[in-house]
């Protein structure tokens, strides 16, 4: 009797615990799922507990009227501790309406039962062991009582096993769990029967010890669950570390950017942490910052770090705040902010400012080279008018031939210049190419040594040529471009030479190799020097030296720019060499093929020697100038004049092909300007090409116009023109062009 009070007081005592404690879990406030299924589940244990004190104490009758209770709360409370355990879990079950419902089932159907079995009574006043007993329903109440309390076994079993390196306390269930099977497996198997069945108590106690559990570890309460919501959200990264220094907690973010950090919590500790971090940080880091975090103590404060992460740089704001409960050290909170984008948008900016800076200065630089260029183009302009007033007013033929070869120095001088601005409009458009053909190398150097030579004598200087006898009679390339940019080179040479100065070009083989020659180019001049500073802007196009240089020697300041330009696309480089008052030494390489042609050079100086004499030339030719400009047909026919050939003109397009169509067989060759009104000259060429008449697919066709860009002279070649001549017009271009395709030429 002793030990049924005893029993009784302790059922009673764990009931008023587990009520109060179940109570205020419900009175803080929180009405989550999880917390009302706990309520449900410790009140119903509680009750069931304390029947089965009572039981042990009361008479027949009066435990004859709490017995169907009694029962009812054995059949639902299998189901409930396995509602319990999946919301303990966090499974995704935990809230499903379908198990609720069928968990409900259950319950009833193992309380119908039990209510309904003639051995219920036996079952529990009579029953001694695994003794068979009559009724076929006792099976279907073990099943449905223990299949949940054994699936709510094995998810908590699993949950222990998986989270109990991560919180060690929880193994503290696990100990509670197994209090209930130890009593059940005694009074079911008789061994050591007591008398009575404390299952009851032994459930009690392990709600006892899931309460204690929650409450520290906050699960009930609504703060913790929105904490552990924000953690997991958060952007930034989070790291946990508990006061021994050991990781205990990471945030998904966390673990997605820093996954080579390999987190084991409880194994992973601070050491590991810092050790990583300066493995990954950029050398300019302080290192003394990324220290704090295996430091107790140590706190960091928005630090600004650059890591290395994926080949990429990043950058972070690094903080390190330390946890205090009851003014002890607790552990520590290390957050990272990405501020990537932040530094990225900083960064653009600043380029943005600088390409603006520099889209400033560009149009600086083109303000004033556009006045300067307005200077260069009209100081000539002024001389032709002025000269062509002077030629017209003058009485006497010397006087009119001076004007006239002043306007000619003039005219090729304006022509210079705006070749220059085409040149460089061409090479900012990237549409500068070259035109390559055999040529005879020393003649182009005698060429430009006759043309520099005016100069230098102007000036009384010592020009002096040096050429390798090691590069070969005949190359292939791009002869004009190349004696442009020599010619250049040795004009500047001489405009900044005073007299008597001495001008050297020096031209040497560096190496042949299958045919390719490298050969560099010297030109070494006496004259005023460069300084360091003007050298840095020498090759960008619209700089100039300095305006005191450029107003005492003129000069567009493109040359030099134009030349880098055409050296570069030989394959070459263009350096200078200079000081102030000591002189400058430019020296360039260029890449350029050996010809293969046989008797090249042979053939090409002979002709040149025998170039016959205007007079006369093509008497008896007829010739079709298409032409909507009157000077320029004026001017045409004026310079064709000593050569006797007959010009028919035509004014515009449609013109130009009745006037063939009439008389095609009459005319030798065709001068077709491009830019004509009524029908430009492309559309005539097409018209004229796809005439029914032999002579329309034979003529020669030769474009005359001032369009002299490499893409404007394969237009004219696309549309059935035979060749190109620029304008303003080079006599000699121009008869070598008509002894080359006209046919009656003896």
């Amino acid at each position: 009797m002793e030990t049924n009070i005893v029993f009784f007081i302790l059922s009673l005592t764990f009931f008023y615990v587990v009520v109060y404690l179940v109570l205020g879990i419900w009175f803080r406030g929180n009405r989550s799922a999880y917390v009302k299924i706990f309520l449900i589940l410790g009140l119903s244990i509680s009750i069931w507990t304390l029947f089965n004190g009572l039981s042990v104490l009361l008479s027949e009758e009066l435990y004859q009227r709490i017995y169907p209770h009694y029962f009812t709360l054995a059949c639902i409370i299998p189901s409930l501790m396995l509602l319990y355990s999946l919301h303990f879990t966090a499974s995704k079950f935990a809230n499903s309406r379908k198990l609720v419902t069928v968990l409900i089932v259950v319950s009833a159907v193992n309380l119908l039962v039990l209510v309904t079995n003639p051995w219920h009574r036996e079952f529990i006043s009579g029953f001694d062991g695994l003794l068979p007993i009559g009724g076929r329903w006792i099976p279907v109440h073990f099943i449905v009582s223990y299949v949940p309390m054994f699936a709510a076994y094995i998810i908590l079993i699993r949950f222990i096993v998986k989270n109990i390196r991560k919180t060690p306390p929880v193994l503290f269930i696990g100990f509670a769990m197994i209090l209930p099977i130890i009593p059940n497996i005694i009074f079911t198997f008789n061994i050591l029967n007591p008398g009575f069945d404390i299952t009851p108590f032994a459930f009690l106690v392990m709600v006892f010890a899931f309460s204690i559990y929650s409450i520290k570890f906050r699960l009930f309460d609504n703060r913790r669950a929105a904490f552990s919501n924000l953690f997991n959200s958060l952007s930034d990264a989070f790291l946990v570390m508990d006061s021994a220094g050991r990781v205990t907690d990471a945030n998904p973010s966390f673990k997605k950017v820093f996954s080579a950090l390999e987190l084991e919590f409880f194994k992973t500790t601070a050491d590991d942490v810092e050790r990583f971090f300066i493995s990954i940080a950029v050398e300019l880091n302080p290192v003394d910052v990324l220290k704090q975090l295996a430091s107790p103590t140590g706190e960091i404060d928005n630090a600004e770090i650059t890591l290395m992460l994926n080949d990429r740089r990043c950058y972070y704001i690094l903080s390190k705040n330390n946890i205090y409960e009851r003014t002890q050290y607790a552990g520590s909170v290390i957050i990272l902010t990405d501020i990537t984008d932040n530094q990225q948008a900083k960064k653009m900016q600043a380029e943005l400012e600088m390409a603006v800076e520099e889209a400033r200065e560009a149009n600086k630089a083109k303000s004033n080279f556009l006045s300067q260029m307005s200077h260069e183009i009209r100081t000539p302009l002024n001389a032709i008018t002025g000269m062509t007033r002077i030629g017209k007013n003058a009485a006497d033929t010397e006087r009119k031939n001076y004007a006239f070869d002043k306007i000619k120095d003039a005219t090729a001088h304006l022509l210079g210049i705006i070749n220059d601005i085409l040149d460089m409009s061409k090479i900012e458009a990237n549409k500068l190419e070259l035109s390559n053909e055999n040529f005879v190398f020393r003649k182009m150097i005698d060429r430009i040594s006759s043309f520099i030579g005016f100069r230098v004598n102007e000036k009384r200087q010592k020009f002096k040529v040096n050429i390798d006898n090691e590069i070969p009679l005949c190359l292939f390339g791009d002869d004009h471009r190349l004696a442009q940019v020599i010619t250049n080179l040795l004009a500047n040479a001489v405009k900044f030479t005073p007299e008597l100065g001495t001008i050297d070009l020096d031209a040497q083989l560096l190496e042949n190799i299958d045919d390719l020659c490298t050969i560099q180019f010297t030109i070494k001049d006496t004259g005023i020097g460069i300084s360091a500073e003007q050298q840095k802007y020498l090759f960008d196009p619209f700089h100039q030296a300095e305006s005191s240089t450029t107003r005492k020697y003129g000069g567009t300041g493109l040359g030099l720019s134009i030349s880098k330009s055409i050296v570069g696309i030989m394959g070459g480089t263009l350096r200078v060499e200079s000081e102030p008052d000591k002189g400058s030494t430019f020296i360039f390489t260029v890449k350029i093929m050996q010809s293969t042609a046989e008797n090249t050079g042979e053939n090409q100086l002979q002709t040149d020697r025998s170039q016959p004499d205007a007079d006369g030339l093509f008497k008896g030719c007829r010739i079709l100038l298409a032409e909507d400009v009157e000077i320029n047909r004026e001017i045409v026919t004026a310079l064709l004049e000593p050569t006797q050939v007959i010009v028919d003109c035509a004014e515009n397009g449609v013109e130009a092909v009745q006037m063939f169509s009439r008389s095609p067989e009459q005319y030798d060759l065709i001068f077709m300007d491009v830019q004509m009104p009524e029908m430009d000259g492309y559309e005539a060429t097409h018209i004229i090409r796809a005439l029914d008449i032999p002579a329309a697919k034979v003529i020669p066709i030769i474009a005359m116009t001032a369009n002299v860009f490499r893409e404007d002279i394969e237009k004219c070649l696309q549309s059935g023109m035979d060749d190109h001549i620029g304008k303003p017009i080079d006599m000699n271009e121009l008869l070598k062009k008509m002894r080359d395709y006209m046919k009656f030429v003896p």
